[in-house]
């Protein structure tokens, strides 16, 4: 499963809105909003900040599409 579904399903699993997570990751929601519709991916750094977040493995290139 691509990275931005793992995210997806790991906010909903914990009922956390995208606007309260993104002021946490820190970016603009329309920023984590791209990410998450797949339409952008976010830098190496982002990566890493995200997967250490969420416990996910999504720090590679490879897993954004």
């Amino acid at each position: 499963m691509e990275a931005h579904h793992l995210i997806k399903q790991w906010l909903s699993e914990r009922g956390m809105r995208q606007n309260h997570f993104a002021d946490m990751v820190p970016v603009r929601p329309e920023t984590l909003s791209r990410w998450l519709a797949g339409e952008k991916r976010p830098g190496p750094l982002a990566m890493h900040r995200l997967a250490d977040m969420t416990g996910l493995p999504i720090a590679d290139k490879g897993s954004w599409k």
